[in-house]
């Protein structure tokens, strides 16, 4: 009897994503499952690509939402899960189609605004931090969270994916008061 396979990781690697298959989630409006920041910079250095070929531009933003006030030990686990869920849900419906959203890990979530510029990529930011600042209704709860975003943007900003997300979490960490990384 043929062994059936086992059921896929929701976390896989950038590599076992098969363009057809991130096509397909971005259709279901799911965000892109990825472990993290260097995953989704190989994920924007792919579709810089097509950028390049027809001469387009591409917005990145990093966007850390966590729990303000932040929960306590007994809540976190399953609500924060349930939280990040929403959040993921509020953003991919507020994001244009062809836009590919991702959660990278804890509390990031990345997006990548196709034929886009900084001045585009600025104003979804500033968009975004208004329609995902309200109040999440997450197990009889009304949760808020605390939105902290970094753009940039392709040519300005960078030329490969590790570039473009290297200066979104500057921007991102210049947000947040804490000292940049050296």
């Amino acid at each position: 009897m043929p062994v059936n396979p086992s059921p896929p990781s929701p976390v896989q690697p950038i590599a076992a994503v098969p363009a057809a298959t991130r096509q397909a989630q971005a259709v279901a409006c799911e965000p892109i499952a990825l472990p993290d920041g260097e995953h989704f910079a190989a994920l924007v250095s792919r579709e810089l690509a097509q950028c390049r070929r027809f001469g387009k531009g591409m917005g990145v933003l990093l966007i850390d939402a966590w729990p303000h006030p932040p929960l306590g030990a007994a809540l976190a686990g399953e609500v924060l899960h349930r939280l990040r869920q929403a959040v993921a849900a509020r953003l991919r419906a507020r994001v244009r189609g062809s836009d590919v959203v991702a959660t990278l890990g804890g509390q990031r979530f990345g997006l990548m605004l196709m034929n886009a510029g900084r001045n585009e990529a600025e104003l979804v930011q500033a968009r975004l931090h208004k329609v995902l600042g309200g109040p999440y209704g997450v197990d009889e709860q009304h949760l808020y969270i605390r939105l902290v975003m970094g753009a940039a943007a392709f040519p300005e900003m960078g030329a490969s994916g590790t570039e473009l997300v290297r200066a979104a979490e500057a921007a991102l960490l210049r947000n947040t008061g804490l000292p940049l990384r050296a």
